[in-house]
């Protein structure tokens, strides 16, 4: 039974040292929260649809304030032509029968100004608050990714002082293995005393390597999380430190949810936005007022 302990205790210690060794070839990247939290937001899709978004959103209000600016055109006209003097019943006795050919070349510009144009003002209008709100909507997945990535750099951080603990417990199983071994060979302990010590310490060391283990999983759906190649070995620069947090009075605080939250802020602009397309629709019965200008030079 002894022998079988002590071969189980080996072979723990043997995983637990390949499983802290970092992969061959690789050189060991020591990431910060600063680091992991903006490799989140570059890398992460829904950031990428949300400023796509935002890009069509602003696309869209200006197509609509195309509508309300002046529009200028411009036209040009080359005329090569011959004229037949009999098939317009003219004969002069000399003369040709065909005229030409001649040229004639005209040009003309158009500008056109909208005046009263109440339906594409108002949706102008909506498409400025789609706007703000897709922008707010970028700002929500952006808070919402920092949230996940603090998240998850944080329960890495809380795996790795487990890692800790679990270590100083196996140090200590350790001097009670020998302690109890020694006062076996004093003649003050029995064998069962050794034994269940030595057990306590194998225990401890399969502990530690769960500990560990959990650890690198935390890391490896950090680095899932925040774009990062799974096979690099990742080790995190800032330990966990106990930092005091200031409480919030809950009247400050749905205040200041009230007033910066961007999921709420992008839903009073979207309602907004409603209401000028609802202003947009009631007013396309309306007349529209355009004024028109043209000039023409033509050239022979």
């Amino acid at each position: 039974m002894r022998k079988a302990a002590l071969i189980s205790a080996i072979l723990v210690v043997g995983l637990c040292v390949a499983s802290a060794t970092p992969a061959s070839g690789q050189a060991l990247y020591r990431l910060t929260l600063k680091e992991a939290i903006e490799k989140g937001l570059q890398n992460n899709l829904r950031v990428l649809v949300a400023g796509t978004q935002v890009e069509e959103a602003e696309g869209t209000r200006q197509r609509r304030l195309a509508r309300l600016l002046p529009r200028v055109r411009g036209e040009s006209l080359a005329n090569m032509q011959t004229r037949n003097l009999r098939a317009f019943g003219i004969d002069v006795p000399g003369a040709p029968d065909i005229v030409g050919p001649f040229s004639n070349y005209d040009f003309r510009a158009y500008v056109d100004q909208p005046l009263l144009d109440l339906p594409n003002y108002y949706r102008w209008k909506a498409s400025r608050q789609q706007e703000q709100a897709a922008r707010h909507d970028y700002q929500d997945v952006r808070d919402l990714i920092i949230r996940q990535v603090a998240a998850l750099y944080l329960d890495a951080q809380a795996a790795a002082a487990r890692v800790d603990a679990a270590a100083s417990r196996v140090t200590t199983a350790e001097e009670l293995y020998r302690l109890a071994r020694d006062q076996r060979e004093a003649g003050v302990a029995t064998g069962v005393d050794v034994l269940r010590a030595e057990v306590e310490l194998a225990n401890e060391r399969q502990r530690l390597l769960e500990a560990r283990n959990t650890a690198e999983q935390a890391l490896l759906t950090l680095a899932r999380a925040i774009g990062v190649d799974l096979s690099t070995p990742l080790e995190l620069a800032e330990p966990l430190d106990f930092k005091p947090v200031t409480t919030l009075e809950i009247g400050a605080a749905v205040a200041s949810a009230l007033d910066k939250r961007a999921d709420y802020l992008s839903l009073q602009t979207r309602q907004q936005a409603l209401q000028e397309e609802e202003k947009s629709n009631r007013a396309r019965r309306l007349p529209r007022l355009k004024a028109s200008c043209t000039n023409s030079s033509p050239k022979n």
